[in-house]
């Protein structure tokens, strides 16, 4: 798994490293401080300052986005949450998959296309204790109250892999609906292991993948529901949160089933140095290793995130993050739908930015993206486009830094095409159109 470096966090006024990186800590404890090969960069890169090169990007995708003013930028390098896998899980959107975006309405809560859809994930607008309608006037619910709401809907998830008996990973979910689909992070289920749900009661049973997207950490397992009583979890409006509100997250905190944290939104709107395409929600509730996929719950009991993330440091406490749910709606009805998420683009390559430490170093330019990897079903591979060229300019846009192409495609849908300027090998810089087509993989 690649090394994820906080690849601009010095860039943001007032903001300093800890002990020169940040780093993660998943199933084999942590990782980020180790040795750095030498002449290259490989998948497995460890680039520890904002001064030092940056690892391969392969991108997934772009999320929709919503048209609001943003309320702060951090960006951070994310500690990936399930426990006791034999190999790494982490969040895989750093060398996983082509440059593709979204296509979306602007109201964020529909997919674009020609094709009706159906809605799974329901974002309720009037919360309910289970007995009838809150009275949203008041203060909500105690965390008693929401602890006893959501917890048959927060489900454990236990990972095994088919060469050896014991389980080798564990984390959480939540439950959808009655018809067994069961929501969590992509970074739990995306390694291949065999997964099963166990419910508030101690029942565990066996789960089918049916989507995952590791460019925005999101998944669908499903169980078979026949003969078990479901008990969905309610979803809220995430875009109603404010700074200072009470979170509860509830999940399987390294291995210890439906255990319970309280805390306050810290933030909102934070952009993640994970290569996460969505910005999160920012928390001090205590969230754990195994708390990956659980539930981030509003004063109501309804679940406003999924917890994905939290940031590790000597010098760090109590930042966690979840993936706001009216974000994660559109990319779980369409995982649902049809098992990836539909109506992206796919660029088909896989680069490293470069900058004034990686570029001089190699012989290369200070700026563009370095193409490391090139499809050959791709449009630029059949224009004479190889590995080691460089993306200089996309739509006539500078390109610096990872997610400047992203945020580009986001006007683009299948069938357009990109002027792209790039710098060939050779030292020929040469401009091409390159058609773009739809992604269909889970990456």
């Amino acid at each position: 798994m690649t090394d994820y470096n906080n690849n601009n966090f010095n860039d943001q006024p007032g903001n300093e490293p800890v002990n020169g990186s940040y780093h993660y800590t998943s199933a084999q404890g942590s990782y980020g401080n180790g040795a750095q090969p030498q002449g290259g960069y490989a998948s497995g890169y460890h680039a520890e300052t904002a001064d030092g090169p940056i690892p391969e990007v392969r991108y997934t995708a772009v999320p929709p986005k919503k048209p609001k003013k943003k309320r702060g930028r951090i960006v951070l390098v994310s500690v990936l949450l399930s426990v006791g896998l034999v190999c790494v899980v982490g969040l895989s959107m750093v060398a996983g998959s082509m440059i593709t975006r979204y296509y979306f309405s602007g109201d964020n809560t529909t997919i674009t296309n020609d094709d009706s859809e159906v809605e799974h994930l329901i974002i309720s607008d009037t919360p309910s204790d289970g007995d009838g309608a809150i009275d949203t006037s008041s203060s909500g619910l105690t965390t008693r109250e929401i602890a006893a709401k959501a917890m048959d809907s927060v489900v454990g998830i236990n990972l095994y892999s088919p060469q050896q008996v014991e389980r080798v990973g564990e984390a959480s979910g939540i439950v959808l609906n009655t018809d067994g689909y069961i929501i969590t992070n992509a970074h739990v289920v995306s390694d291949g292991y065999s997964p099963t749900v166990v419910l508030s009661d101690g029942t565990e049973v066996a789960a089918t993948v049916i989507g995952y997207d590791t460019r925005t950490d999101l998944a669908v397992v499903k169980i078979n529901p026949d003969g078990i009583e479901l008990v969905p979890a309610e979803f809220g409006d995430s875009d109603s949160l404010q700074l200072g509100d009470d979170v509860v997250a509830i999940g399987n905190a390294s291995g210890y089933y439906n255990s319970v944290s309280k805390g306050v939104v810290s933030g909102l709107d934070r952009d993640v140095s994970t290569n996460l395409s969505i910005q999160l929600i920012q928390t001090d509730a205590a969230i754990n290793p195994g708390n990956s996929g659980g539930a981030l719950l509003n004063q109501y009991g309804q679940v406003v995130g999924i917890n994905s993330s939290k940031l590790a440091g000597e010098e760090i406490d109590s930042m966690g993050f979840a993936i706001p749910i009216n974000d994660a709606k559109p990319i779980i009805d369409s995982l649902i739908n049809y098992g990836y998420v539909k109506d992206r683009v796919a660029l088909g390559v896989t680069v490293v930015a470069l900058n004034d430490v990686n570029g001089s170093m190699m012989g290369l330019p200070s700026q563009g993206l370095y193409i490391t990897q090139i499809d050959a079903s791709s449009d630029l591979y059949a224009q004479g486009i190889t590995r080691g060229d460089v993306i200089l300019t996309a739509a006539g846009v500078t390109l610096t830094q990872n997610n400047d192409l992203l945020k580009i495609l986001e006007d683009y849908k299948p069938g357009d095409t990109i002027e792209l300027s790039i710098l060939k090998g050779t030292g020929e810089t040469v401009t091409v159109n390159a058609l773009l087509h739809e992604m269909t993989t889970n990456n």
